[in-house]
């Protein structure tokens, strides 16, 4: 399956070692996208996006947009994949990983570390959505249909402030 980003743009557009292996961090690539990304900008601008960033044709303005989103995409994959990056599964149960040149941080860094992935991903994602919404009269994101999305929150619902009785 075609993605927005790929796990060497992951590395390279973050702080995450380049030491750690692909294998780790693929599986996390469509799962992120689609649980935080598709969802807010449509399935159909994504498959556009998606489509003429794989060939190479990104529009003008959609490459703008795929400038933004490609980090959203990148922390919220380190997101995703950091509980099996610390710990892994095996035959003797579940093994926190040790490393050659460096003490493990202790969980309240980690959760740390992951919360301001997420927040870093919301951060872009949200920069995009409204870019869009804020350009969109210009014609340039026919496929785009969600500018109700810029309420956006962590649980990727959109919300209307005020009291119900």
């Amino acid at each position: 399956m075609a993605n927005l980003i790929t796990v060497t743009q992951v590395k390279s557009l973050t702080q995450l070692s380049v030491n750690v292996a692909d294998d780790r961090l693929s599986p996390f690539i469509d799962v992120a996208e689609r649980r935080y990304i598709k969802e807010q900008i449509c399935s159909t601008y994504y498959d556009e996006l998606v489509s003429e960033n794989g060939s190479s044709t990104l529009t003008a303005a959609n490459e703008t947009i795929y400038d933004k989103l490609k980090y959203a995409a990148a922390y919220f994959i380190i997101y995703e994949a950091l509980p099996t990056l610390r710990n892994q599964a095996g035959n003797l149960g579940v093994m926190q990983m040790s490393f050659d040149n460096g003490e493990q941080s202790d969980f309240r860094d980690y959760k740390s570390l992951r919360s301001w992935c997420k927040d870093q991903g919301e951060w872009h994602l949200k920069d995009a959505v409204d870019y869009i919404c804020d350009t969109r009269n210009n014609s340039n994101y026919t496929t785009f249909n969600n500018c109700d999305s810029r309420d956006y929150d962590s649980n990727h619902t959109n919300t209307h402030h005020g009291i119900i009785f």
